[in-house]
């Protein structure tokens, strides 16, 4: 991680620069476990931290150690927020259980952001946003609180669980040179990636950085999974099934339809076109074949080829498969699976918040944005015909809006 951190940061040729605030921001619901040791002595440039902290593997959003029959053995939380698999506590619950010698190994648990915040500042005990608590499930947004009678009563680790801080709020200081960045920087809490991406995507079209009451904008994002929503001043109990309320920033939530399909079941259309072809003895590269799918798929105005794209399931319905229906002798081309696999994800998006949904909030305008999506002209046609509503793109991402957020605090 810090390595990668390094190459990105220096290829950007920053030096010379001087850093007043640090912002960081990462996907939510994963889990990295790790034991402090004080006085590490860090220094610089390309440094590997299991040198000097012990350190778990990061379990992501994507883990699927957790099935059905385990998130039903676990105790029910007191949130409006459900747990799945992949979310940290309920990893931490299946590690406790089947690995509980990995569990003792440590004494810290967080998001990965989390870990880097602690390692950068010397934090004995990592300080998490009620954002990425959020997204770990047992954690009550109104108390700002994890559930721990609740956790403690079935034996929950609960002395891995970080202290809770504002999304953004300076933490600590950089306790050492880091990639052109002297010591004494401030550094934030890291943020979740969901809301510095809607941060920065909302904002960016002249709404207040702060929510005002305007909720006239709704935003899309698909990357390698998907998301859509709008910011709200409290959950409602009447959302479709799949739509979950995360903290946002000044006590406002996001409503929010999050997929675990998005440029991920694309990818793996095209993985499967070049496996068959490698039975075949045939060699295409992955560039060539995406460039003739695309081709294929942009020819294609229309199908009635139905794919109904789940390919990864859903956190509230991880036993649903992927299918392909209406299939005829002038529908079977590479355009036509193109065509309907991304009118699939999109029509699975509009199954969590619908366009009526959205004219009924007021919203009348989505900014959309993502890498799967600003490269596919493609998702780009399906996303506006279905939802038939003003679809602004934008370029705009995550660490932009963290950027953000420290320069508001700043001013």
């Amino acid at each position: 991680m810090y390595s990668t951190i390094y190459e990105i940061f220096i290829s950007k040729s920053q030096k010379h620069r001087i850093f007043n605030w640090l912002g960081i921001c990462g996907q939510m619901h994963g889990v990295c476990m790790w034991k402090y040791h004080q006085n590490h002595n860090l220094t610089g440039s390309k440094i590997s931290c299991k040198n000097y902290w012990k350190t778990s593997d990061l379990y992501t959003w994507m883990d699927k150690r957790c099935d059905s029959e385990f998130l039903r053995s676990l105790p029910l939380p007191q949130s409006h927020l459900k747990v799945s698999t992949g979310h940290g506590c309920a990893t931490l619950f299946w590690l406790s259980k089947y690995s509980p010698s990995e569990i003792k190994n440590y004494d810290s648990a967080g998001t990965i952001m989390d870990y880097l915040v602690a390692m950068l500042c010397d934090l004995s005990k990592p300080i998490m946003s009620n954002q990425n608590a959020a997204s770990w499930g047992y954690f009550d947004t109104v108390k700002n609180e994890f559930n721990i009678p609740i956790l403690e009563a079935v034996n929950f680790p609960v002395h891995l669980l970080p202290h809770i801080g504002p999304a953004g709020q300076i933490v600590g200081r950089l306790q050492f040179p880091w990639i052109g960045i002297e010591p004494g920087c401030s550094v934030g809490i890291a943020s979740g990636d969901l809301q510095c991406f809607a941060y920065s995507t909302l904002s960016h079209y002249k709404l207040k950085q702060h929510f005002s009451g305007s909720d006239d904008f709704g935003f899309v994002n698909i990357s390698t999974s998907a998301q859509i929503g709008y910011i709200v001043p409290a959950p409602d109990d009447k959302s479709a099934p799949g739509v979950e309320y995360f903290p946002y920033f000044d006590g406002y939530y996001l409503a929010v339809g999050a997929s675990l399909n998005g440029g991920n079941v694309l990818s793996s259309y095209v993985d499967s076109i070049l496996n068959l072809l490698e039975e075949f003895d045939t060699h295409v590269t992955k560039d060539k074949a995406w460039e003739k799918i695309m081709t294929a798929g942009n020819a294609t105005l229309g199908t009635d080829l139905t794919v109904s794209a789940i390919l990864f399931g859903e956190r509230h319905c991880p036993e649903a498969k992927a299918s392909i229906s209406n299939i005829s002798p002038s529908n079977s081309g590479l355009g036509h699976l193109m065509r309907a696999l991304c009118k699939g994800l999109i029509d699975n998006l509009a199954q969590f918040i619908s366009p009526e949904d959205l004219l009924q909030k007021g919203i009348n305008s989505i900014v959309a944005s993502g890498t799967a999506l600003n490269r596919n002209p493609i998702l780009q046609q399906e996303l506006r015909k279905r939802f038939n509503l003003d679809v602004v793109l934008n370029e705009s991402d995550a660490a932009f809006g963290v950027a953000q957020l420290c320069r508001s605090k700043i001013k």
